[in-house]
């Protein structure tokens, strides 16, 4: 999903491993955005713009009260974003030719998982 959501769950979140991560992926994904604008010489622009679907998720995440119908829907949308971001990462790894892009992505990929493995875990929270 989006920076944006993980902000808005870093204070509404409820559950506090849910608050946690959200709180930690804020942060990593700043990082991630500085490594990577550094690693391919890219100018310190705007995050590229969020799909209608996951705008309209930030959205209803942002309109949700604290709880946890919040902190589900939270981790759902973020079990969704990363299995997106692990397709993109393999896609890029069995076809991408520059080496620089090529261990991004392998770096990537292995935080994608582990935070999979972490959301799956927050993804059998009780109603």
């Amino acid at each position: 999903m989006s920076l944006e959501a993980s902000h808005a769950a870093a204070t509404k979140a409820v559950d506090a491993n849910v608050r946690r991560f959200a709180q930690f992926e804020a942060a990593e994904q700043d990082v991630v955005a500085s490594v990577v604008k550094a690693a391919t010489g890219m100018s310190e622009t705007a995050p590229p713009p969020l799909s209608a679907e996951a705008k309209a998720m930030v959205e209803i995440l942002k309109a949700m009260p604290s709880g946890p119908e919040f902190d589900k829907a939270y981790v759902k949308g973020q079990v969704e974003g990363h299995q997106r971001l692990l397709q993109i990462q393999e896609v890029y790894l069995t076809n991408g030719k520059n080496q620089t892009h090529r261990s991004i992505a392998m770096l990537i990929r292995g935080h994608v998982k582990e935070h999979l493995a972490q959301l799956e875990l927050m993804h059998k929270l009780p109603a």
